[in-house]
């Protein structure tokens, strides 16, 4: 048990170089670990933690749902170039469980702390849309969710205020003419 758990940590930590980090991130991917994976997503530095650690649920949840169905099986790096010190594209051809080849470019930035993060991935095939446009989507969608439940509860409240609004005037009225 704790060699497999050695083994898969070693499988996803992260790298040196941006193919490094694409690496261990989709060996991630490939192990079903989702959240590993979402963990080389480019989060926004300024959040706090607790929106960080949305933004990595957010986006392993969307990773989840793109590949529960029809898993990366393998994968391999093609390219890499440099943009800078800091920035880089690395190119991925991935292979999924039904035998769908996609190839995605990956655009990775370093952080603050000098580690390389995917800060998006764009491919000709429609194949693997980024984790954080996905994610960014799904908070789009609850958000708009949220402002629809507020929408109809503010509804609700205001026919409840009417409605016993009304009924203290029948009330009144009935009081009056005794």
């Amino acid at each position: 048990m704790a060699a497999a758990v050695a083994v898969m940590f070693t499988a996803c930590s992260k790298g040196g170089s941006a193919k490094d980090a694409v690496d261990a991130a989709m060996k991630c991917l490939v192990a079903q670990d989702y959240k590993g994976y979402a963990a080389f997503s480019y989060v926004d530095e300024g959040a706090n933690k607790d929106a960080v650690d949305n933004a990595i649920t957010l986006a392993a949840n969307a990773a989840e749902k793109l590949y529960k169905e029809n898993p990366v099986t393998e994968y391999e790096i093609l390219k890499e170039e440099a943009q800078g010190e800091d920035a880089a594209v690395v190119e991925v051809k991935i292979k999924q469980k039904d035998g769908k080849e996609t190839t995605t470019k990956m655009n990775m930035v370093k952080n603050k702390a000098g580690e390389w993060k995917i800060k998006d991935s764009k491919d000709g095939n429609e194949a693997a849309p980024a984790a954080e446009e996905k994610a960014a989507d799904a908070a789009d969608a609850a958000a708009a969710e949220a402002g629809d439940a507020i929408d109809k509860a503010a509804d609700e409240a205001g026919k409840a205020i009417d409605k016993a609004a009304d009924e203290a005037a029948k009330a009144i009225n009935e009081a009056v003419k005794e």
